[in-house]
């Protein structure tokens, strides 16, 4: 229907083709685009489901994603469309705490009001979460799952530990719906495929900048009539989530159990980009893929997605859109091995940016190198109050800059320092708001020119000139700044 613009609306300004009423509305209010050739003939895609069906008998659950499937079981309007969740509690609480339910619970109402769509939320729970006096949940914590969803409390022994991936699985199969685990392989219990797993579950982290958890919402979904489009759930959350319309916030206890286990997890990696710190290293990397933060990017492959996106063929649209999903994540190298398989796979050999090994990305490893500056100044006696109030005076006017405006001034310092060209595309620039100050990486060995020894580190001759030179420039004192020792690889 899209694609031939029968029973459809396009939008005269950018040329999108809606087939429901609920699309053009949120595509009116998301672009303020009001002019539209052409007439929709349904509300919502469930209308539409049941406007092209042959046999109004006939089933639709293969042909219908989780978004506009219906169930015999629900007490709703069959004209409705229904969003069936299922949570794997377990899983979700033992990798986080119980904020971590509550919170995805919440989350999840948002997004069928964001769609106005109607929800069902199945939460699956160890019986003793809500019967044990020993190790029973606490009262407030089971009393807003019961208010958030329906609880299906089941026997979990050790002769069967999994029983209730079991069950978590089995409904979103039986409604078409979704289900929320991390466990990527949960559909293997009812002999379903990969592909099938990967247009049905949520996956979560928690964004410890915010203290929410992130949803991970499946890419397509399936129309009525078979063809797949971009998720309107994911495109939901990510509206919600940008503009910062949860519109709840959490409760004491809550808090208390954030709290708790932020305490209990020890940060060990942060991004070199960002400065963002994460408990596990898959943490980090995934950060690093979403934000394309310190890492590699293969030029090469950004030039065949352009390619790519010239000549797409609207017949094969959807497919094409695929391999530049596909290429955009290959694109992204993230360690040296992956880009001799990549240099290898694609015969690719044009990058830009920088491939860190671990080592560099412990935090712990960072702080002994930045830390070295302050070393003596922390055996010595505590800052006075005047030198306090020039590091609170230096990070009030880093925080006023934008990260370009910070690289132009180092970059200015450098170049005025040691002459010659311009140095941007030589030493990257990273902004440490807990000194405050400024952290260097050399990216090539024409920077350093030889000369290590005054080069690196925060008392070597040359950084201190530049240092000088920076605060000239910002009307300060004192800022910390340090260049660290590593050559970046090209």
């Amino acid at each position: 229907m899209r694609q031939l613009k029968h029973a459809s609306a396009t939008c005269i300004d950018c040329d999108e083709v809606l087939i429901t009423s609920r699309e053009l509305s949120l595509h009116s209010d998301e672009t303020g685009h009001e002019k539209f050739t052409g007439e929709v003939m349904v509300a919502n895609l469930r209308e539409l489901q049941n406007l092209t069906r042959v046999d109004a008998g006939a089933s639709h659950e293969e042909s219908a994603g989780p978004l506009s499937s219906g169930s015999s079981a629900s007490n709703r309007d069959d004209e409705d469309e229904v969003l069936h969740v299922s949570l794997d509690a377990q899983n979700i609480v033992l990798g986080h705490d119980d904020a971590a339910l509550t919170d995805i619970l919440q989350q999840l109402r948002v997004v069928a009001e964001e769609l106005d769509v109607a929800i069902e939320l199945d939460c699956i729970v160890p019986n003793y979460w809500l019967f044990s006096t020993g190790k029973g949940k606490g009262d407030a914590f089971k009393s807003k799952i019961k208010e958030l969803s329906r609880v299906i409390p089941i026997q979990i022994s050790n002769k069967d530990k999994e029983v209730d991936d079991y069950v978590v699985v089995s409904l979103a199969a039986a409604r078409d719906g979704f289900y929320v685990s991390r466990d990527s392989r949960m559909h293997r219990h009812i002999g379903k495929s990969l592909n099938w797993a990967e247009s049905h579950r949520i996956d979560f982290r928690r964004d410890w900048g915010t203290k929410h958890m992130s949803l991970n919402f499946p890419e397509l979904e399936s129309l009525p009539d078979g063809e797949m489009c971009e998720s309107r759930i994911k495109k939901a959350y990510g509206k919600i989530r940008s503009e910062n319309r949860l519109g709840f916030e959490f409760e004491e206890w809550e808090l208390q159990a954030i709290a708790k286990t932020d305490d209990s997890i020890e940060m060990r990696y942060f991004c070199p980009d960002c400065g963002e710190k994460f408990p596990k290293l898959g943490l980090l990397n995934t950060h690093r893929k979403e934000m394309a933060h310190a890492c590699l990017i293969c030029d090469d492959c950004s030039e065949m997605i352009a390619i790519i996106r010239g000549g797409i063929d609207s017949v094969d649209a959807l497919e094409v859109e695929q391999r530049i999903a596909n290429l955009e994540q290959e694109q992204i190298i993230l360690s040296k091995a992956h880009r001799r398989r990549h240099s290898i796979s694609f015969r690719h050999e044009n990058y830009s940016g920088i491939v860190y090994t671990r080592e560099e990305l412990l935090v712990q490893k960072a702080e002994e190198g930045i830390d070295e500056q302050g070393t003596a100044q922390t055996d010595a006696e505590p800052l006075d109050e005047n030198k306090e109030k020039e590091r609170t005076r230096c990070r009030e006017i880093l925080d006023s800059m934008a990260q370009s405006e910070i690289e132009q001034l180092v970059h200015g310092a450098f170049t005025k320092i040691i002459g010659g060209d311009d140095v941007s595309e030589s030493i990257r620039v990273f902004y440490v708001e807990e000194k405050p100050g400024v952290i260097c990486h050399p990216m090539s060995d024409d920077v350093v020119g030889g000369f290590a020894d005054r080069f690196i580190g925060h008392q070597a001759e040359i950084v201190q000139k530049v240092r000088g030179e920076i605060c000239r420039e910002l009307g300060i004192e004192e800022i910390f700044f340090y260049v660290r020792d590593r050559i970046a690889p090209h």
